[in-house]
């Protein structure tokens, strides 16, 4: 759920209690976007920061929100 800046605390800051999990890319070059969900990311799973260069995209950062570890599938 989206929470103004002024609400939000540490413990309510990263909450996805009714957002599902999604993937955005974005094209620069033809200035579109689409979104996606994907399994691996729909159970409690959070990632960071994505990047694509040429035909490869490299997730940085990630962690189960449970219990704050990386599973393997990440």
């Amino acid at each position: 759920s989206y929470m103004p800046a002024g609400e939000r605390t540490t413990e309510s800051w990263n909450s996805v209690v009714d957002c599902p999990p999604q993937v955005f890319l974005f094209d620069l070059e033809f200035g579109c976007s689409s979104a996606h969900t994907l399994p691996e990311l729909g159970d409690g799973q959070s990632f960071h920061l994505a990047l694509a260069r040429e035909d490869c995209v490299y997730f940085l950062g990630g962690h189960s929100l449970s219990s704050d570890s990386r599973p393997p599938r990440l």
